[in-house]
Order: structure tokens, then sequence, then C-alpha cells
């Protein structure tokens, strides 16, 4: 936000719905003063509407996060009269009609009034270089779920003409997608030109993502080593467990650890605490919520499966919990204690960073 050299007569509450194509918006003011109208999608067609509608006005703003990102958020804020939040959508109260019949205007409307009412909390907006290094390891992250789709449709090629992979000189599935696989793979001779260049095409585009995803982590583990999150990046991989790739998803995930005042509110974002049903005597606890960062629950997950191998400490607990529990959801309450191990290191450096 510019520093705020007019002089504003008042405050108006913008509730943004953003598309693609246009933006819905809907503006409340004091005294029952609403206003919705269309725009079209850039920053400036949206402030220069709202300064003509109501001059020497501020204006706070709010918008679902979303396929948008940040970049209408970083650009209000260089507006002088302009604050914004972003905001989660399943944090903004809804009727079963308003889910039932949703509507672009209906949604601005709603994103207004409870932004007046003071009723939204946005969600943390990192800065341009975090959400830079945060695009790289997703762009990791994607190309392992295409790398992993290619390799299962090689496997499903396999089945479908009887081919079959020598177990005696494959005997543990570890070894596919190993060089001598791939070798074995590529030397397979079919009945016909078709099959030949179908599996061809298959190996060749998983070859391609192979070396797409090492080129991906390194230009990563690059980036991180030249940022300010260098020191973190080593701390990390000095927990048992966590490698290269659990350090940089960490990382770029939760950008700054100071937001999450409690480990309940870190175990929360994580998505490593469960959901619960509460009625009058009656409680009842699910399993973990839906509601997580995935991509950081997932790393924290299969750190934990490595990490109680390395630390006595979480092997010991594992196997506790595996007496009343099936493994599954003991490697969760795992995960649970290795996230708050990862939460003190950061804020230990944190701590050293300032006092330094």
């Amino acid at each position: 936000m510019g520093n705020l050299s007019k002089d504003f007569i008042g405050k108006a509450f913008v509730g943004i719905d953003v598309h693609k194509n246009s933006w819905k918006v809907c503006v409340l003011g004091d005294v029952g003063f609403k206003k919705e109208f269309s725009c079209d999608p850039e920053t400036k067609v949206l402030v220069k509407s709202l300064e003509n509608l109501l001059p020497k006005f501020s204006f706070d703003c709010a918008y679902e996060a979303g396929f948008s990102g940040f970049w209408l958020h970083d650009e209000l804020y260089e507006y002088e009269g302009f604050n914004c939040i972003v905001v989660n959508a399943a944090d903004i109260p809804t009727s079963d009609k308003e889910r039932a019949q949703k509507e672009d205007r209906r949604d601005a409307r709603k994103i207004a009034s409870q932004l007046k009412a003071e009723a939204l909390r946005g969600i943390y907006v990192p800065s341009k270089e975090d959400v830079s290094l945060r695009e790289v390891q997703r762009l990791r992250y994607t190309m392992t779920k295409d790398l992993v789709r290619y390799q299962a449709r090689i496997k499903s090629f396999l089945m479908r003409h009887g081919i079959e992979v020598p177990k005696a000189q494959f005997k543990d599935s570890k070894a596919h997608w190993s060089k001598k696989f791939m070798k074995w793979l590529s030397a397979l001779k079919l009945e016909t030109a078709g099959l030949s260049f179908t599996l061809n095409q298959l190996i060749e585009t998983t070859t391609r993502f192979r070396a797409q995803k090492a080129a991906v982590l390194l230009e990563l583990r690059k980036q991180i080593q030249a940022s300010s999150k260098k020191d973190a990046f080593e701390k990390l991989m000095s927990i048992p467990g966590i490698g290269v790739i659990g350090a940089s998803t960490i990382l770029t995930e939760i950008v700054d650890i100071n937001r999450f005042r409690t480990y309940e509110k870190f175990h929360s974002f994580i998505g490593l605490v469960p959901s619960t049903n509460s009625s009058d005597v009656v409680e009842k606890i699910r399993g973990i919520t839906h509601r997580s960062n995935r991509r950081l629950r997932n790393v924290l997950i299969e750190a934990s499966w490595i990490a109680i191998r390395y630390n006595t400490d979480l092997f010991v607990k594992y196997n506790e919990l595996k007496q009343r529990m099936n493994s599954n959801k003991a490697i969760i309450r795992v995960a649970k204690k290795l996230s708050s191990q990862v939460r003190y290191v950061l804020l230990e450096l944190e701590s050293q960073a300032t006092t330094a």
C-alpha cells in the first residue's frame, strides 16, 4: 500500500470474483451504499472504475485464492489507498442455497459483505522471490506425477500384450526403471510395427521426463543455495529422513515459520490433525483432515518412513503406536513429531538470525 498522502473521506469494501475473462465486483460503503459491476481482468481497469465510482475513498479489497495467484494482490498494493487480502474459499461462510445456486455476482457480494463485517481473514501471501522458488519446486512435483503416470502406462502396455518382466533379472520392483530395466525395455522385439512404435514413444517420453525432473531438481537446489534459505536448507537436511526434496518442499511451502505461532496451527496447516464432529455429549474423531498442504504432508509422511530407520526415538514411538493402531495411522503420528522438530529447527535459525 502506498503512503496515504491523499485526504480520504471514507472507506469502501470490495469483493472481487476473479475469472479469466472478466471480474465481478461488489462495492459496499456506508449508509447502505452498494454497487455491482463487471470489468476487464486488469488491475488498472478495476482501480480506475473504483476511483471514478467513489472519488477520495480508500478501498479494502478481497478475492478468493485460486488459479489467479497473488499478482492482483501485489498490484493493488502499488496504488495509494488500496488494501487487499486473499482468502481461502473454505473460510467464506456459505449457505446450502448458495452452494446449490452458485453465481459470480453473489460470490462477489458475499466476499464484500463478509469483509465489511470483519469476518474474513487473509491467507499468507509470500514475496515474489518466494513465489518464484515455489514455482520451481511445484514444477518438480508436477513432473514427478507425469513421470509416474507414464511409467504406469508402460506397465499397462506390457500387461495388455502378455509381456512379463523377467523376475530372475529384476527380482525387486525397485529395480524397475533402472538403466538396466530401460535397456531391457528398449530391446524388446514386438510382433508389429505399431506395437514397437507405441512402446518406443512411451519409453522416449519417460526418459525425457526423467531428464527434465533431474534438471529441475538441480536448478532448485542451485537457487536455494544462492538464496537466504541456504542455512535453513542445510539444517533441515541434517534431520534424519529429510533430503533435498523434503527440505526444498518444506522451505518453499512454509516460507515463513513465524506465521505459525503454535505447534497446533503448524500441524493444522500441514494437515496432520484429525477432523472432528462434536454434538452434545457425542464426539466423533475421524481420520486426518482433508484441508491440508498435500505436498508438505506427503513429504513429511514419506520422510517419517525413512526417519524411523535412523532415529531411535521415532522408531520406539512408531512401534509403541503400532501396538494399538495400523502402520499407516502410526506413521502419521510420527510425521506429526517430525514436523514439530522441523518447526523447532526453523524457529531456532530465525532466533539466531535476529540476535546476530
